[in-house]
């Protein structure tokens, strides 16, 4: 067995590995896929859909024209694991409220005159339900995992692995099959840059939260309850609201200052070449609706740059009372997440089954 823990990020391409049982194991010989032609018989897997009652069923027409198996049997294989799936598949889109649930396909591969190829340990693996493929995944990646280690000899194959994504679209599941490579490296960017990582985490579980609020405010008996999961949402879709507005002022702010710091340098350069009038003109054009009256009246060329540097000065401070204000509200939103998943984990929920409701 494989134990992965937060420490060993920087490696996670090894994430979750599946040793396969010998009877898992063919000759891959012709291939039947749609993907590029593999030269022992399989097609790389693409990204598909299928819709059918049940999530095996789903996968199975996905996994078909996604192409990622051989003749010899692999993909009875994997539907036969996905069976044994379908009621938890099920259960889990019904009691998490979740966008979806998230699967792990790994192919491991034994080099040989005629290498041979399987799917390993118990099948298919459960990442968890969650918000989005990318969001489950990421989430997954930042708590021990414990995977089964590939069989002797074997190695995984990321180019054949895939990942499968059930939800629900009407009364049929869909299932959408994902190249493993590909999830591998979208999550691998967002590792790359610890402040988006931050950022993404607190958006998904607040994502997860909002879902899991809301499928829980049905089974809530007292008056006092909803009442206290009505002021919850009240409350954080008026944070949102207000986390909106001010990151669009905040933006706007600073590209205020950004061209007026651009307009006062473009002075520099071009003053000896223009006239006066011509400068003020040229810097009106370059503030636009942010222009004000004093240009008109400028007597020099350092009265032009000194109104662009006040403005530049101005954008550049109310850029940082927007996010000064941001912070207060990022805190606001916190106080309300762990507000919401003390009322979560009062009930019968889920919870271990959603990543994003696990992060810390």
């Amino acid at each position: 067995m494989m134990i992965y823990s937060p420490s060993k990020l920087a490696v996670f391409v090894l994430i979750a590995t599946i040793a396969g049982p010998p009877h898992a194991c063919f000759a891959a010989t012709s291939g039947t896929g749609s993907g590029p032609p593999d030269p022992y018989g399989l097609a790389v897997p693409s990204s598909m859909t299928a819709r059918a009652t049940t999530a095996s069923a789903a996968a199975s027409l996905a996994q078909s024209a996604a192409g990622a198996f051989n003749k010899w049997g692999l993909s009875h294989v994997i539907q036969k694991y996905l069976k044994h799936e379908d009621n938890n598949i099920a259960e889990l889109l019904k009691t998490t409220g979740q966008t979806g649930v998230l699967y792990r396909v790994d192919i491991q591969k034994v080099e040989g005159e005629t290498p041979f190829y399987s799917v390993v340990g118990d099948g298919v693996q459960l990442v968890g339900a969650g918000t989005s493929p990318l969001s489950v995944n990421t989430a997954a990646q930042q708590q021990d995992t414990i995977a089964p280690a590939p069989s002797t000899g074997a190695t995984i194959d990321r180019s054949m692995s895939y990942f499968l994504w059930f939800s629900k679209e009407g009364n049929k599941i869909k299932a959408s099959t994902i190249p493993a490579t590909q999830l591998i490296n979208d999550t691998a960017r967002r590792f790359a840059d610890e402040k988006l990582l931050d950022a993404e985490n607190k958006a998904a579980q607040t994502r997860a939260l909002e879902l899991a609020v809301v499928q829980m405010q049905n089974k809530v008996k007292s008056a006092e309850e909803r009442a206290r999961i009505t002021e919850l949402q009240r409350q954080q879709a008026e944070t949102e609201s207000k986390v909106h507005e001010i990151e669009n002022q905040l933006q706007a702010a600073l590209e205020r200052s950004r061209r007026a710091q651009a307009a006062s340098q473009t002075l520099t350069v071009i003053a000896s070449a223009l006239t006066l009038a011509s400068q003020a003109s040229m810097l009106k054009t370059s503030l636009g609706a942010d222009a004000t009256p004093e240009i008109d009246s400028a007597k020099s060329t350092a009265d032009l740059q000194k109104i662009a540097d006040d403005l530049a000065k101005s954008s550049s401070e109310t850029a940082n009372k927007f996010e000064l204000e941001l912070r207060t509200l990022d805190d606001r939103s916190n106080g309300i997440r762990v507000e919401s998943l003390k009322f979560i984990r009062t009930t019968d929920y889920p919870i271990n089954s959603v990543p994003e409701l696990r992060q810390p």
